[in-house]
């Protein structure tokens, strides 16, 4: 019995044991990683109320503290009926009251739903830069091992990755202004992302929330670049050379589903081109800041289009 498990084991003891063992670890660690920023980062603020924060800074925290407690005064004026009198008419008193400033909270609903639907978006942008980029680089630096620099956290070849990030930026400046000119509504009814989908027509404050979410989204393709072009990319080369390229791929590709066909298609050629450029240039900071320039654009152009601001 004791040799059929041990034979049968012998596989997988094998891998966690020898030489490929911190790789195995820091795969697992990657996985776990990318699987908490889901459902403790996108899925909450995206999904519910973004552990309460958006409602809260959008003062939707007080409507609904405020409504149960309309609720709880009316259960309680249903059983005081037979309180004394002074009694029942502090309780209808208290519950008038509440009613009054629930009223006064209420008038600004529409800019509170407004600013809860983008506070969201921050949410999501801002945790993402956490999860991804800041408790990484964190323990990487942290760790007596891991240099920096190994993970494409330094400058690189700027020249190089420049004169690139130039030619790609102007082949995608391209394919936007083929989408504005030919109205392709799969893309300008979608971005920008953060914006009601299919609303056409000036929304109030649309420009503040478009400056501050942008940025925010700078923040969002850094923490997104250096997960996909750098944690996953850079330990692989030790062992793949340049073929590491092409792990990332389908990842990539399938947290592009739901986008335009165009755009989940477009993905692949993407995420293979941005990784052979960071092997080159051994840096990924060229990556986020490609992303970010043909996102703004296209977001930009969308907007115009659907004349948000």
């Amino acid at each position: 019995m004791k040799t059929f498990f041990r034979e049968s084991f012998e596989p997988f003891l094998g891998e966690l044991t020898g030489g490929s063992r911190w790789l195995h670890a820091a795969f697992f660690g990657l996985a776990i990683l990318f699987l908490c920023y889901n459902y403790f980062v996108k899925e909450p603020f995206l999904r519910s109320n973004g552990h309460g924060i958006p409602a809260l800074l959008s003062g939707e925290k007080k409507i609904q503290d405020l409504r149960q407690e309309i609720r709880n005064l009316e259960e309680a004026s249903e059983t005081n009926v037979f309180l004394p009198g002074p009694e029942r008419q502090a309780s209808r008193d208290s519950l008038a009251a509440a009613r009054i400033r629930l009223e006064e909270a209420a008038e600004g609903a529409p800019d509170r739903t407004a600013a809860l639907h983008y506070l969201r978006y921050i949410g999501w942008f801002a945790g993402t830069f956490v999860f991804l980029f800041v408790l990484p680089v964190f323990f990487i630096a942290l760790h007596p091992r891991l240099r920096l620099r190994d993970f494409g956290l330094g400058l690189g070849d700027w020249n190089f990755a420049g004169k690139i990030a130039v030619i790609f930026f102007a082949v995608m400046a391209i394919f936007v202004v083929c989408i504005v000119l030919f109205e392709v509504r799969s893309f300008l009814s979608y971005y920008p992302l953060y914006a009601e989908k299919s609303v056409t027509g000036s929304q109030p404050d649309f420009l503040f929330w478009f400056v501050v979410l942008e940025f925010c989204f700078l923040l969002y393709f850094i923490g997104w670049e250096f997960f996909f072009r750098s944690l996953i990319l850079f330990p692989l080369e030790k062992y793949l050379g340049g073929a590491a390229a092409i792990i990332g791929l389908l990842p990539f590709a399938l947290t592009h589903i739901g986008k335009p066909i165009a755009e989940v298609f477009g993905s692949v050629l993407a995420a293979w081109f941005l990784s052979i450029l960071v092997l080159r240039a051994r840096s990924f900071w060229i990556c986020p800041l490609i992303h970010f320039a043909v996102s703004f654009t296209m977001n930009l152009a969308a907007a115009f289009s659907r004349q948000l601001f």
